[in-house]
């Protein structure tokens, strides 16, 4: 299965509590930071891709040679600032960009100009760029006085772009990546003060991966994908290789994938009933480890999955939990044991010597496939392997 691009690929979740399994961005260790910043690309919808690249690369190393930002970069960045998330429903967020685009050419160039001299980076003794945080919210209330529609969030996306070593864009999942998962604050509410503790957790965190040369765009990339893994991280189960160790035996594989039928052993609340599940073991299609597509890909089976057996449990098989072991290459998906397994198998064998499809079965089937496609596609999900094997 997979998603519709429009809205269910992994990405943040506007207003999502921070999952407090996962630990604030200063306390990753280095190995898993570098995972999450080597995995970024995988977590950016296609669609965004070209823009996202913009906002990171291309409009960067164009304001670092004219010194300033010019109108059309402005109305890049505020499409990319839509694209990516923000908390303005579309029809503010039209007025907004009407607003924006109202402002004169040369205004933006000289208000731009003006705000990026007004903020220059601190040099620590060895020679690293630090951020100074009181220039850097100096410089984002300029924006802010003199570019109608500029709020301090684009304002300090327009001050990432210029200075994207030290200075990160304030986004909601930045926000809640750099302080306690149970912290009460909401993003909306964000003043001055903790836009100033945003900018001197990440100088922190950049201090730590010092030798690793990250920039401060670098530690809010991470805290996209700490985000967007947050959504699956509520049924993460590290359990589920030590099950397989349990009696099982292989009822299906191909391609990269195999599953298993696992026995639990018997119930405490019920000994006469035998616990039985399925496990997916998904290996890394390439020997080095998987591409960042593949683990897009992946997630979002997961995603989608755990999603649907939550909203519809009687028309999809239930998605008990997942995990990801690095060592041996692969994720585990354990799910419901269907025990009289897919359609392709009961067309073919269907169980009962002498008995045959009618086309009451028939059309019962194909109800019951209808339907199924029905709610997915409300969900905005487009399954695209729709075939008798996966039914």
């Amino acid at each position: 299965m997979q998603q519709s691009p429009k809205d269910e690929e992994p990405g943040p979740q506007k207003n999502a509590r921070p999952d407090p399994s996962i630990k604030p961005l200063q306390h990753l260790s280095r190995e898993d930071f570098l995972y999450y910043l080597n995995n970024y690309s995988g977590y950016v919808r296609k669609s965004y891709k070209l823009c996202d690249d913009r906002r990171i690369n291309t409009i960067p190393e164009e304001v670092k040679k004219q010194g300033c930002l010019i109108k059309s970069q402005v109305m890049k960045m505020d499409l990319w600032i839509r694209k990516r998330g923000a908390l303005r429903n579309q029809k503010d967020h039209e007025e907004i960009t009407k607003r924006i685009m109202e402002n004169g050419s040369k205004n933006v160039e000289r208000v731009s100009r003006e705000a990026f001299n007004k903020y220059r980076p601190d040099m620590t003794p060895t020679g690293r760029c630090c951020i100074n945080a009181e220039r850097a919210w100096d410089a984002i209330e300029f924006m802010v006085r003199y570019l109608d529609g500029i709020g301090e969030s684009m304002a300090c996306l327009l001050l990432s772009v210029a200075f994207p070593e030290t200075v990160p864009y304030c986004s909601e999942a930045l926000f809640r990546w750099t302080q306690d998962a149970q912290s009460n604050t909401e993003f909306s509410s964000m003043n001055k003060e903790d836009y100033v503790r945003v900018f001197q957790t990440v100088d922190g965190i950049r201090e730590t991966y010092i030798r690793d040369q990250v920039t401060a765009v670098n530690v809010e990339n991470v805290a996209f994908v700490i985000q967007c893994n947050s959504d699956i991280e509520g049924f993460r189960d590290p359990k589920i290789a030590h099950k397989l160790r349990k009696k099982h035996h292989l009822i299906s594989e191909g391609g990269c994938a195999e599953v298993y039928k696992v026995e639990l052993g018997h119930s405490e609340s019920n000994p006469t009933d035998k616990r039985v599940t399925a496990v997916k073991k998904i290996m890394f299609s390439h020997p080095k480890g998987q591409t960042s597509a593949e683990r897009h890909r992946i997630l979002t089976e997961i995603l989608v999955s755990g999603r649907l057996a939550k909203k519809s449990p009687t028309q999809f098989v239930e998605c008990y939990g997942w995990d990801e072991d690095r060592e041996a290459k692969c994720y585990y998906i354990e799910m419901e044991y269907v025990k009289f397994g897919d359609l392709e198998k009961n067309l073919k064998d269907p169980g009962e010597p002498g008995w045959r499809w009618s086309e009451a079965d028939m059309k019962h089937v194909a109800e019951q496939v209808l339907r199924g496609l029905d709610f997915m596609h409300k969900e905005l999900i487009a399954h695209r392997d729709l075939k008798p094997q996966v039914t």
